[in-house]
């Protein structure tokens, strides 16, 4: 259960949010 949840929890973190790892920060 801990890795199946760990492992939804990174694909979704880059899905939920793609542009920020694009985007430069500031």
């Amino acid at each position: 259960m801990a890795a199946g949840d760990t492992t939804i929890t990174m694909i979704g973190n880059l899905v939920d949010d793609p542009e920020l790892r694009f985007t430069p920060s500031g």
